[in-house]
């Protein structure tokens, strides 16, 4: 697992090879939806982990909005991919997005990056103060890497056995 520019995390799966072309004998409508079961099978620990990481705050809705969203489409997730997330991409842009997401979510970077304390309207005073830099992505994304690759590796096993049997 290596990670190239900004938060993207490109794959490198043993066995991928075999896999597709085992698939490609079969013909091209099996592979999209083995490519994703790989990809949501590396994409389970890596969300685990980063909510294992992320701050509980009052409402405790940061932690509850970490998820993973899968597709095909690698332009959508470097489009959408920030310091919040992880692009999580593997072969023929399979791909999936990890991080948080959604409701509970708007302020994650604020969080993740650190932000300047600012007072309430109607002056909003600056106060000088900064608040540290909590990167609970990255840490998750860090301490998930085997984990992710064991389960990636036993989903493309699957798959080849899968299309081995048909």
């Amino acid at each position: 697992m290596a990670v190239s520019s900004g938060s993207v995390v490109t794959v490198s799966i043993p066995n991928l090879l075999e896999l597709q072309a085992k698939l490609e004998e079969l013909g091209a409508v099996k592979i999209p939806r083995a490519m994703q079961k790989v990809i949501v099978a590396g994409a389970k620990p890596i969300r685990t982990a980063i909510r294992a990481e992320t701050p509980v705050g009052p409402t405790g809705n940061l932690r509850k909005s970490v998820k993973y969203k899968s597709g095909t489409t690698d332009r959508a997730f470097v489009k959408l991919s920030t310091a919040s997330k992880l692009a999580f991409t593997v072969a023929d842009g399979a791909g999936a997005l990890i991080g948080p997401q959604g409701k509970g979510s708007p302020h994650a970077h604020l969080v993740i990056d650190g932000h300047e304390m600012v007072g309430h309207r109607p002056n909003r005073v600056r106060t000088g103060k900064m608040t540290r830099a909590n990167p609970f992505v990255q840490r998750g994304r860090e301490a998930s890497e085997g984990a992710a690759m064991d389960a990636m590796a036993v989903a493309v096993r699957a798959a080849i056995e899968a299309a081995t049997i048909l």
